[in-house]
């Protein structure tokens, strides 16, 4: 072959060469390409669409697309250009499409559209592929699509991707990953995750995998009540830059060739600090009669949900009974020295509502329940709520019992009364000082529609269904003799002298002294004594009964038509 002939060989290659590479790689197309290395498509006239490789063996993109371009044949003078898009392209691509021509096509057609010094004729080589080889092209459009829609989706900003903010917790580590310019959360992005003070799921402290379109959590089991620490390690991150070969002389192709992938690290630390729990409880009633069963509903939120924290053990009482208040309320309640009606433990291993405290009631009066949280290693503990507590309060009053429809009080001039219990303790007494009345009490009941006094005239006589004497709530009914056939006076006669304001002492078999201010005296026909003043309610009363408005017949003898009834409050 001549000089001459030699001469114009190169100069038809140089002319149809698009990118020019001195080492043979993959190629697609009816061309053949006139420079080895090159990976990518070449049409039939020879134009190369793809990537090539500088004699530094660096791989690049060319910029000048024309016959009167070619490839550098020395490494030229290069500098980092800001360009996330094309940063992001050529370091997440570059690599790969020295082996997948169909990849090397697509990311020569995404670069140069955006940078090519000759965009028209890029458009034209598409076209040309297109025409050339239609089910070929059609492979490389879907993969620039591909490419351009990664980019704009998952490239940094031009400052590159933000730090990791992660969230450590004793449970788990979140947050784990890279957000684009965009907002969205970039894939495939190997990381490398470490951790003192605990271990992951598998048991050990590394874990190896990649991001994911969201945001990494993974969980944690703590060594124990020590300090966790974690660090975050991801690599082949994405450039926001580009690094540029100019040339700048000879119509040598300018090349853009990938500025390496970065590396992003993280790391957090949670100085153990064990939760709080709260707790929030509902007493299953408000109002009950005395037989019934209280409970309460605990609610439990907070608590720790690090695998293996174990259970948090609770406390409840219920306090009482106490005397309700003068509106027969328990706002208004004295819960200092009240006794204990129960108390127990409860278990919780999670956050929500458990029952507690079932206990029946014995005794009418206010109830209150209260409770705590033990502390443990993984959680405070809760404090006693306080008492009286609206949510957390009960009023139960006594039962009804049975009243005749029409009740009678035969106690004047009568001779043959109930007779006296017997009892092994000291007998409640009643006292007026004000008028001189003081006696011993025994109990008495109904006998059909009638109750009457103890047989011995100076004794009265407590009704034995109603409040006895100590009791909190509802009403204690006391009865006594006027006086007996003989006219002789009774336990009550002197109770026709009582005034209102005046204080009746009640004493309790036990001892125990109640003070009572009269608030109401009145006298009703024996016939009509009202049903009332046996029922029994929340309010607390104590009611005497004895008989007045004597009538005394021509002969001598003599009966009572009236009731007269005392009515007193605790004072």
């Amino acid at each position: 072959m001549t000089r001459l002939r030699l001469l114009a060989l190169l100069a038809v290659v140089a002319l149809a060469a698009i990118c020019l590479d001195p080492v043979r790689a993959a190629t697609l197309g009816h061309g053949r390409a006139p420079s080895k290395g090159f990976s990518g498509y070449v049409s039939r006239d020879g134009a190369e669409l793809g990537v090539g490789r500088l004699p530094n063996g660096v791989r690049g993109i060319c910029l000048d697309t024309g016959t009167s371009w070619t490839w550098p044949d020395k490494v030229p003078a290069s500098h980092l250009v800001n360009d996330p898009v094309v940063g992001y392209l050529t370091s997440t691509y570059l690599p790969r499409a020295a082996k997948d021509p169909v990849l090397a096509a697509a990311l020569w057609w995404a670069v140069g559209e955006r940078l090519n010094s000759h965009p028209l004729k890029v458009s034209g080589h598409v076209a040309l592929m297109r025409n050339e080889t239609p089910k070929l092209a059609h492979r490389i459009v879907a993969a620039h699509a591909t490419l351009v829609n990664a980019a704009l989706r998952w490239a940094p900003t031009v400052a590159g991707y933000a730090a990791m903010k992660l969230a450590l917790t004793r449970g788990d580590v979140s947050g784990i990953g890279v957000r684009s310019a965009t907002g969205h959360w970039v894939p495939g992005l190997p990381v490398v995750v470490t951790v003192q003070g605990a271990q992951f799921a598998n048991g050990g402290t590394t874990w190896r995998g990649t991001t994911d379109e969201s945001p990494l959590r993974l969980p944690l089991s703590p060594d124990g009540a020590e300090p966790v620490s974690v660090a975050v390690h991801v690599s082949r991150l994405p450039a926001a830059r580009f690094r540029l070969y100019d040339p700048m002389r000879d119509h040598r192709q300018r090349v853009a060739a990938s500025a390496g992938p970065g590396t992003m690290a993280a790391s957090a630390e949670l100085a153990f600090v064990p939760a709080q729990p709260r707790l929030a409880t509902t007493i299953n009633t408000r109002q009950a009669t005395e037989g019934a069963t209280l409970v309460d509903r605990v609610a439990v939120s907070g608590l720790s949900d690090v695998p293996g924290s174990g259970p948090v053990t609770g406390e409840w009482q219920l306090v009482g009974p106490t005397r309700p208040d003068r509106n027969a309320t328990c706002r208004g309640a004295a819960w200092a020295g009240a006794p204990l009606a129960g108390h127990g433990t409860f278990t919780v291993t999670r956050s929500g509502t458990v029952a507690v405290g079932a206990t029946r009631i014995q005794r009418g009066g206010c109830y209150t329940y209260r409770e705590r949280l033990i502390p443990t290693a993984y959680n405070l503990g809760v404090p006693w709520t306080p008492l009286g507590i609206v949510a957390e309060t009960a009023v139960v009053g006594p039962a009804q019992p049975r009243v005749p429809g029409h009740p009678l009080v035969n106690s004047g001039g009568e001779s043959d009364g109930t007779p006296e219990t017997s009892d092994r303790r000291t007998p409640a007494r009643i006292r007026l000082g004000a008028v001189g009345l003081n006696t011993t009490l025994s109990g008495v009941t109904f006998h059909g529609s009638t109750i009457t006094p103890p047989h011995a005239i100076s004794t009265g006589g407590i009704w034995r269904e109603g409040a006895p004497v100590d009791a909190l709530v509802g009403t204690t009914v006391v009865v006594g003799h006027v006086s007996d056939n003989h006219d002789r006076p009774g336990a009550f006669k002197r109770l026709q002298k009582a005034k209102r304001g005046q204080v009746i002492e009640l004493t309790s078999p036990a001892g125990v002294r109640t003070a009572w201010r009269i608030t109401n005296i009145k006298a009703v026909d024996r016939a009509r004594l009202p049903r009332s003043i046996f029922g029994q309610g929340v309010q607390r009363r104590l009611v005497l009964v004895t008989c007045t408005d004597k009538v005394t017949y021509a002969n001598g003898g003599f009966h009572y038509r009236k009731n007269l009834i005392v009515t007193a409050e605790p004072a």
